[in-house]
C-alpha cells in the first residue's frame, strides 16, 4: 500500500450528544485548528463516547469535499472510509470496544483516490440508532505526489526468472552495476532497505538524482517531492545478486578405491585426495539445482603470477562438467605433485559468472619403480651369484630405499613350475636374506612396494639351490682293523673331487693306522659335503699265562687264554705235546726259555703273548723274584715313578730290554741303573698300557715279566 513516510496526526475532539431522546447517546467532536493531511497518510481521531451504545452498533466514517458550512454528505463525491483500528485513549478500554462510554482513538487512511487539494469534512455515523451522525470535522487534504521507478527501463539487471510471479524482483550479476530511473521533474531521495543510500553506503552523494547506480543488493525505493508538502514514495524494487553455485565433487572413494582420502574420516565433504601417477581422479561440477538454470563450465588450477602472488589459470580444454586429474595434468602444477582445482560456472541465461572459492586439493604419488639386486655379503655391491649351495645364503635388496611412506612386502613363488606368488610373513624390510631355511629349494623372489596410493612389483630374481654332493664309504663308514693290517677304503657318490684329512685326494686308499678320517666331497658350484670314517683297532687279549719256574727235567703245563685258536713256539728248541693246545705241555732245555703263543680271536685278528720258564738251579736259589714290581706310575709323585729291579740285579751288570705287546723293542739299556720311567730311548713317553721286559745278567736271562704303565691313575 502506498503511503507517505511522513505521518500527519490530527487530534479531533468529538463531543457526542443524544440524537435519540430515548437512549440519550451523545458524542462531542473538537475541531483541531489548521488540520492538514496528505493522501495515503494515516489519520488518528480521538473521541469520547458519553453514553454506551448498543452492542450491535457500528460506526462509519464519511468524508466529503467542503468545509463544515458547505459540506453535503449526500454529494456523490462523499467517500465511505473504513476504520483501520480503534485504540483506547486512556483507561482499560479494549481495542475492539467501540460502543462503551469512554475516550477512544480510531484510525483511518486518507484515500489516495482524492486527486484535488482542498478542505474536506469528516463525520461519524452510527448504525444503531440508525442514521445518527456527529458534528463535522474540517481537514485540509493535500494530494501526495506520485513516485515511480521505471521498471521498463531498468539497465544492467534482468527479471529474476528464479522468483517468478514477483514483478519487483530483479537480478544482477555480482560484479555488474544496475541503473534505476524515477519519474522526472521532482526532487529525489533514494533509499535502500528504508535508509537513505548515503547513510547505508557511506561515501555516496548521488542518491538525490532522478537515477541511481546500484551495485549492492537490497530493496530500493525513491521519495519524490516538490516543496515541503506531501512527498510520494515509490513501490519498492528488489535487486538481488544472482550467484551461480559452482559445487565441486570428487568421485566417492568406494567407486575409485585407488584414491586415498586425506580428509577426516567422517568429514561431510571430500576435499583432499591423493592418487598414484598411473591412475586418475574424477572431479565433477554439480548441475544447476534451480529450474531454468543452465551452466557452462571452466576448470582452473592454482599458479603464481609474475609478481609472485597466488592466482588461478584456466586448464586448457577443460570445459566439461567433469575433469580427470592425471599425471599429465599434474606435470603442469606449480608445486610438484600438488594442485588445487577450481571450478568457474557461467549461467547461460544471465551471463553471470562465479569462480568457486572452495577448491579440491589433489596430491599425486610417484610409482616407486625401483628394482632388486643380489648383494655380496660384507659389501653393498650388487652382482652376487644367485646359485647357492644348500648351506649358503644370499641377500636381496631394493636398489632404491624410499621415504617413510614406502611399505615393503617380499613375495616368493615356489615351486618354480606351478607355484603362485605368496607373501613371506614378517619380511617387510628393503632387504631379504634367502637361504634354505626360508624356502628349501629354488624359487623366485620379488618385492612389492606401496607408498599410500601406488603399488609397484619389481622384476623377480630366481635363486637356484644346488644340492650338495652325496657319497658313502665302502665297505662302511666304520671299519675294524687288526693290529698290523691295512684295509682298502673307498668313497662312491656324485662328487667331483674327494679330499681326505690325511692329505690324500682320490676315491680310495689303503689305511693301516686306526683313527678318525674326514672326507670332503666337492660337487657342482663348489658345493661340499663332509663325512667321517672311523678306523678302529681290533684288540686280541692274548695271554700266555704266568711265568713259571720248574726243576730240572720237569714238564711245564701252559695256560694260554684270549682266543679261539692258539699256536705255541719258543726262542729256544722246545718240545710241545700239541702246539695248538692252549694247555700244551713242554719241557725246556735251557735254564731260561721264552715261550710265545699266537692267539687268534673270533674276529680273525692275531695277538702274541709270551711267558718265561726258568729251571731252578740245583745248587740253591737265586734272587727272590716273588715280589718284582709290575706297575709303575711315572707322574712325578715319587712313588713308582721308575722300574726298580735292584732286588733282582743284586749289584750285577744287567741289560734291560722293554718290548710292547706285539714284541717290538721300545727301550734298551745295557747297564740298567733302575731309572727307566716309561720312555723310549729317544725320550718320548710311551702310551699307558702293558709292556714286557727282560733282564739279562752275564748273558743269562735272570728275569722276564710284565710291567703296566699308568700315568693317570684317577
Amino acid at each position: 500500500m502506498k503511503q507517505s513516510l511522513r505521518m500527519r496526526w490530527l487530534l479531533i475532539a468529538v463531543m457526542a450528544f443524544a440524537g435519540n431522546h430515548l437512549l440519550a447517546q451523545s458524542v462531542t467532536l473538537t475541531q483541531t485548528p489548521n488540520a492538514s493531511v496528505c493522501t495515503g497518510d494515516s489519520l488518528h481521531i480521538n473521541l469520547t463516547v458519553i453514553s454506551t451504545y448498543p452492542g450491535n452498533n457500528s460506526f462509519d466514517v464519511e468524508m466529503t469535499p467542503g468545509n463544515a458550512a458547505t459540506a453535503d454528505f449526500t454529494d456523490p463525491a462523499t467517500l465511505d472510509i473504513p476504520i483501520a483500528k480503534w485504540v483506547p485513549n486512556n483507561g482499560p478500554v479494549p481495542a475492539g470496544d467501540t460502543n462503551n462510554a469512554g475516550s477512544k482513538v480510531l484510525s483511518i487512511v486518507v484515500p489516495e483516490t482524492i486527486t484535488t487539494n482542498g478542505t474536506y469534512s469528516i463525520r461519524l455515523v452510527s448504525s444503531n440508532p440508525a442514521g445518527f451522525s456527529t458534528n463535522v470535522f474540517e481537514v485540509a487534504v493535500n494530494v501526495t505526489i506520485t513516485a515511480t521507478i521505471d521498471t521498463a527501463n531498468v539497465k544492467g539487471a534482468f527479471k529474476n526468472i528464479y522468483t517468478p510471479g514477483n514483478p519487483d524482483d530483479w537480478g544482477k550479476c555480482v560484479d555488474d552495476t544496475v541503473v534505476l530511473y524515477a519519474n522526472p521533474g521532482f526532487n529525489y531521495q533514494w533509499m535502500v532497505n528504508g535508509v537513505d543510500v548515503r547513510l547505508a553506503q557511506p561515501g555516496r552523494t548521488d542518491d538525490r538524482r532522478d537515477s541511481l547506480l546500484v551495485w549492492l543488493p537490497g530493496t530500493y525505493t525513491v521519495e519524490v517531492s516538490s516543496g515541503p508538502v506531501c512527498p510520494g514514495t515509490s513501490d519498492p524494487i528488489v535487486i538481488n545478486n544472482y550467484i551461480p553455485n559452482p559445487v565441486v565433487n570428487i568421485q566417492p572413494i568406494f567407486l575409485q578405491p585407488w584414491v586415498e582420502e586425506l580428509d577426516f574420516q567422517f568429514s561431510p565433504s571430500l576435499d583432499s585426495v591423493q592418487f598414484c601417477e598411473s591412475d586418475s581422479v574424477l572431479i565433477w561440477g554439480d548441475r544447476p539445482q534451480i529450474p531454468g538454470e543452465f551452466y557452462t563450465y571452466r576448470w582452473l588450477k592454482d599458479t603464481v603470477n609474475q609478481n609472485g602472488l597466488d592466482t588461478v589459470v584456466a586448464i586448457p580444454g577443460a570445459t566439461n562438467d567433469t575433469i580427470f586429474v592425471t599425471s599429465d595434468l599434474m606435470a603442469t602444477s606449480t608445486t610438484p605433485f600438488y594442485m588445487e582445482i577450481y571450478l568457474e560456472v557461467t549461467d547461460t541465461m544471465t551471463g553471470c559468472v562465479t569462480l568457486g572459492t572452495d577448491p579440491k586439493w589433489v596430491w599425486m604419488d610417484t610409482v616407486p619403480d625401483t628394482e632388486i639386486s643380489a648383494i655380496e655379503w660384507g659389501t653393498a655391491l650388487p652382482g652376487a651369484s644367485t646359485i647357492l649351495c644348500v648351506e649358503d645364503s644370499i641377500r636381496l635388496r631394493a636398489d632404491t630405499i624410499g621415504g617413510p611412506d614406502w611399505e615393503y612386502q617380499w613375495q616368493a613363488r615356489f615351486p618354480l613350475n606351478g607355484g603362485t606368488w605368496a607373501n613371506l610373513p614378517d619380511d617387510t624390510l628393503p632387504t631379504l636374506q634367502v637361504d634354505t631355511a626360508l624356502i628349501p629349494d629354488s624359487a623366485e623372489y620379488r618385492l612389492v612396494i606401496n607408498n599410500l596410493t601406488c603399488t609397484w612389483l619389481t622384476q623377480p630374481i630366481q635363486v637356484n639351490i644346488v644340492p650338495n654332493p652325496v657319497f658313502q664309504f665302502l665297505p662302511s663308514d666304520s671299519v675294524a682293523l687288526c693290529a698290523g693290517d691295512s684295509v682298502l677304503v673307498a668313497v662312491t657318490g656324485n662328487g667331483l673331487q674327494y679330499d681326505w684329512s690325511n692329505g690324500f685326494i682320490g676315491t680310495s686308499q689303503y689305511l693301516s693306522t686306526p683313527g678318525q678320517y674326514w672326507v670332503r666331497a666337492t660337487g657342482v658350484n663348489q658345493c661340499v659335503t663332509y663325512d667321517t670314517l672311523i678306523l678302529f683297532p681290533l684288540v686280541v687279549n692274548a695271554n700266555a699265562g704266568p711265568d713259571q719256574t720248574v726243576g730240572p727235567n720237569e714238564d711245564v703245563v701252559m695256560a694260554a687264554t684270549g682266543g679261539v685258536s692258539y699256536y705255541w713256539y719258543a726262542d729256544e728248541p722246545a718240545y710241545f705235546s700239541n702246539r695248538r693246545d692252549p694247555n700244551t705241555r713242554t719241557r725246556p732245555i735251557k735254564d731260561t726259555t721264552k715261550y710265545y703263543v699266537e692267539v687268534t680271536a673270533a674276529n680273525g685278528c692275531v695277538g702274541i703273548d709270551s711267558m718265561m720258564v726258568y729251571i731252578e738251579s740245583p745248587f740253591g736259589s737265586g734272587p727272590d723274584l716273588s715280589n718284582v714290581q709290575n706297575v709303575m706310575t711315572p707322574n712325578g709323585d715319587g712313588a713308582n715313578d721308575d722300574l726298580d729291579l735292584r732286588e733282582v740285579i743284586q749289584g750285577d751288570a744287567c741289560e734291560l730290554v722293554v718290548m710292547n705287546r706285539w714284541g717290538s723293542t721300545v727301550y734298551t739299556e745295557e747297564d740298567y741303573t733302575n731309572g727307566w720311567s716309561g720312555v723310549t730311548n729317544g725320550g718320548d713317553q710311551l702310551p699307558d698300557g702293558t709292556y714286557y721286559f727282560l733282564l739279562a745278567c752275564d748273558d743269562e736271562v735272570r728275569y722276564q715279566g710284565a710291567i703296566t704303565i699308568i700315568r693317570n691313575n684317577e
